[in-house]
C-alpha cells in the first residue's frame, strides 16, 4: 500500500510547475515591457494569463501583445498561455 505522501507528491509537482511558469512569465515581461511584474499579481487560469497590474503597464503589455505570447511559446510550449488579460 502507497504512503499518502505519494499522492501529495504529485501536487507539489504541480505547485512546483506552476512556480517555474510564473518565474517565466516575469522575466518575459520584465524584457519586453519597461516595469517589473511581481509573480503574485500574474494568475493563470485555462491557459489565459490575467495580470493584476495599473493600466499604464497593461497597455504596455497590450501593445506587445503578440510578441510576448510568442516568446512564451517558445520557452514554455504547450504550456505557454493563449491570451493575456
Amino acid at each position: 500500500m502507497k504512503e499518502i505522501s505519494y499522492f501529495f507528491d504529485k501536487f507539489r509537482n504541480l505547485l512546483a510547475l506552476d512556480g517555474e511558469i510564473k518565474k517565466i512569465l516575469c522575466l518575459v515581461l520584465k524584457k519586453n515591457i519597461s516595469e517589473e511584474i511581481s509573480q503574485s499579481n500574474i494568475k493563470i487560469s485555462k491557459n489565459i494569463l490575467y495580470l493584476q497590474v495599473n493600466s499604464k503597464i497593461k497597455n504596455e503589455v497590450f501593445i506587445k501583445k503578440q510578441q510576448i505570447l510568442s516568446e512564451l511559446k517558445t520557452l514554455l510550449g504547450r504550456r505557454a498561455p493563449k491570451d493575456i488579460f
